[in-house]
């Protein structure tokens, strides 16, 4: 039985199909879905736009962390920050979900989601295949492949 999913969420398409597939999926085991997206400690805006215009729009400068999670994670309440805004937008109508929605600022995404996994006890990880990290995945290698490889739960990948 799954009790939570982790989905992490980058704003891109890819992310957004599989929220829904997690979305689906809690409503059919009756599952707590956790929505978190991971930005960097530090301001990337102009590398992203020099990279591509879409990306920038959906990264900001980051402010000063309010809090931690058991983990060590730096988590706080982002109800305005954008691809959030975005995902709790597209779960509006899903009023029957337990959903919970986190921002962790850390440099290393893939690292980011398994410590995220291992806090909240997640039964599964919900993921896209390819999001909005093709201009890091150049340099460090896919995200989606960091989580496959040093999760513990099992990892969905949805395309």
């Amino acid at each position: 039985m799954l009790k939570t999913i982790l989905v992490p969420v980058d704003g891109s398409e890819k992310a957004f199909k599989a929220l829904k597939y997690a979305s689906n999926l809690c409503k059919d085991c009756g599952s707590k879905l956790v929505v978190s997206t991971v930005v960097l400690p530090y301001a990337f805006t102009e590398a992203a736009k020099a990279y591509d215009s879409d990306i920038a729009e959906l990264i900001t400068t980051q402010l000063p962390p309010k809090s931690k999670d058991k983990a060590g994670d730096v988590i706080e309440d982002f109800s305005k920050e954008r691809i959030l805004a975005l995902a709790k937008k597209k779960l509006a109508k899903d009023k029957d979900l337990k959903i919970e929605y986190r921002r962790i600022i850390s440099d290393d995404p893939a690292k980011a989601i398994v410590d995220q996994a291992d806090a909240i006890k997640a039964d599964t990880i919900v993921m896209g295949n390819r999001g909005m990290g093709q201009f890091v995945e150049i340099f460090l290698g896919s995200v989606g492949n960091k989580v496959i490889s040093f999760a513990k739960c099992p990892v969905v990948i949805v395309k």
